[in-house]
């Protein structure tokens, strides 16, 4: 099991024989845990933007939109066989098995969301985070001591003043 994003595939294929099979699989609920079982965390992406003082605005504008349109969307699935954040991008477009199970999974989702500790929180990320993330999957730590080495990261976190934190967002009703 990798914990990592659906583009692995397309980044693998030149090196994975004909014969591998690959999946998806959403993270399982914690027995007796609260939340929402079905809400899939979607992390990552890229940011765009167009500055005011660009030399062509209108036509970096019109660049965000056709890159980000239905039509090109699919023809990223097809070529990458990965999926676009874009709304229907998988629909009518022919994809590998490994991508019909993330479709599925997002099927049944009743929500996607991410964190911002990734980009707010650099060195909780990939000290706590990231690291005690292997050491899990590795059997180096058990689930607690994971657990322990999170909260101990996120309160070095909480702590330090120098650290900006901006005001939680709240979960909206679905």
């Amino acid at each position: 099991m990798v914990f990592c994003g659906l583009w692995l595939k397309n980044e693998m294929k030149n090196a994975l024989p004909d014969t591998f099979e690959m999946s998806c699989f959403a993270v399982p609920p914690v027995e007796g845990g609260v939340g929402d079982p079905r809400a899939i965390y979607a992390g990552g992406g890229e940011n765009f933007a167009v500055f005011a003082d660009a030399p062509h605005p209108k036509e970096a504008a019109d660049f965000l939109k056709f890159l980000l349109s239905i039509d090109s969307a699919r023809d990223y699935v097809r070529r990458l066989d990965t999926l676009s954040p874009v709304k229907n991008c998988a629909k009518g477009v022919r994809i590998s098995s490994a991508l019909q199970d993330a479709v599925a999974i997002l099927d049944r989702s009743t929500r996607l969301y991410s964190d911002r500790t990734g980009t707010l929180y650099l060195d909780f990320t990939k000290n706590a985070v990231q690291q005690g993330l292997a050491d899990l999957v590795a059997g180096k730590v058990k689930p607690a001591e994971f657990g322990r080495r999170l909260e101990q990261g996120a309160d070095a976190v909480r702590r330090n003043t120098e650290i900006y934190k901006p005001p939680a967002r709240g979960v909206p009703p679905v």
